[in-house]
Order: C-alpha cells, then sequence, then structure tokens
C-alpha cells in the first residue's frame, strides 16, 4: 500500500514555534493585543500575520541566522529516512514562512523534502507576507493545508497527518491516521475524533514499526 505524510512544521517538526519565537524576540510591544483581536475573530489569519511582521525589526541575515538555530525533534530526520526508505512520500503543510522553515531544513539536512507555507519578502524597509495557497472563502489560516492536501494525495493512498495545534485542525481530518500532540490533541479528544497521541517522533515511530505493516 502506498502512503503519504502531511507533516506540520512549527511545533512539530521543530521543537518551538519559529513565528512566535520571532515575534517574542524581534516585534515591539503590541502583537499581543493583535493577536488577542484575531482569536475574537477581527481579523483573518493573514491580516493577523502581517500586522505582526510589520512590528518586527529584523534584515533578512539575522532572520536566516535565527532560523537556522532553531532545534528540531532530534528523531524527525530518522522518522523521515524511514518513511522514505519505505516508499513514502513526505510534505510538510505549514501556516508558517518559507524563509524560517527553508534554513531549518537546510541545517539539517532535509532540504530535499517539499514544503508548502506561506512566502516573506523584503520589501521597504520591512517583510511583506504572501500567501499562494490561502483560502479566501475561509480565513482561518494563511496557508490552507486542506487544499493543499487534496492536491497532493493520490487516489488509493493512505495518508498520515502529525500535527499539533490550532493550524491543524481542518486538515488532519484528511488523515487516514492522525497524530496529535499538544492543542490538537486536546481539540481532537473533545470532537471524539480518533487519534494517535505522540510526545515526540520516536513515539511515531514506534507505531510504523509496530502497527503499518504493508509498507514497502
Amino acid at each position: 500500500m502506498k502512503y503519504t505524510v502531511f507533516c506540520d512544521f512549527d511545533g512539530t517538526i521543530t521543537l518551538n514555534d519559529t513565528c512566535v519565537e520571532l515575534t517574542r524576540k524581534y516585534a515591539r510591544d503590541g502583537w499581543q493585543e493583535i493577536e488577542r483581536l484575531w482569536k475574537e475573530g477581527r481579523y483573518s489569519a493573514a491580516q493577523l500575520s502581517q500586522m505582526i511582521l510589520d512590528l518586527i525589526e529584523i534584515d533578512e541575515p539575522e532572520l536566516e541566522s535565527f532560523a537556522r538555530s532553531m532545534e528540531i525533534d532530534p528523531n524527525f530526520k530518522r522518522f523521515a529516512q524511514l518513511m522514505e526508505s519505505r516508499g513514502a512520500d513526505i510534505y510538510i503543510v505549514s501556516d508558517g514562512y518559507d524563509k524560517l522553515i527553508e534554513p531549518v531544513l537546510s541545517e539539517n539536512g532535509l532540504l530535499h523534502i517539499r514544503y508548502y507555507a506561506n512566502s516573506i519578502v523584503f520589501e521597504n524597509g520591512g517583510m511583506k507576507a504572501y500567501f499562494p495557497n490561502n483560502n479566501p472563502d475561509c480565513g482561518s489560516c494563511g496557508n490552507c493545508k486542506t487544499d493543499i492536501i487534496d492536491g497532493l494525495k493520490e487516489c488509493g493512498s493512505t495518508s498520515i497527518y502529525i500535527g499539533d495545534g490550532y493550524s491543524d485542525r481542518c486538515a488532519s481530518k484528511n488523515g487516514d491516521i492522525v497524530f496529535a500532540k499538544r492543542d490538537l490533541a486536546v481539540l481532537l479528544g473533545k470532537q471524539g475524533k480518533e487519534f494517535v497521541p505522540f510526545e515526540d517522533f520516536s513515539d511515531i515511530i514506534r507505531y510504523v514499526d509496530e502497527n503499518i505493516m504493508d509498507m514497502k
């Protein structure tokens, strides 16, 4: 059987959320209020993202250096190698930014993994966000993971979804097997949805070895 893995990035592959850490370290005061209003439904995710980026003072070389300093789950690379060796396709689907994701992947020898995310461009002395995969009919996320998965999943393949947070709530519905932790696990638990809890990728590796016997 063919398997396709769709994996969140921030807080799932990385130990900490790169966007949150960037904001805490470099943003001027005011982002907390913007985030509060977003949670109340006053702003879309795309609006929230740009408003917070407008408060961040950083140049492109420093942004790359910051991103490269972010640590990943020490077992993710082993998980990716295991799945690839068994014929699975792996995609990263993130509501974060390309200029945070790509340096992390480069630093850890993982640039071959395709990722789908929002984009940052430095212009006019600041950062401009672009949302190539935005769903204007929803707006809950800047990067619509559900649309991306619908476009990538092969007919007849079994999809594995791995995530930890709010931006995974819709996309996780597309997973035939869902691994969840933190906020996503709490949400799915409240909804009575079936999922496999995990703390890190060693738990997922163990599950794959013990329960998925029909992989190549």
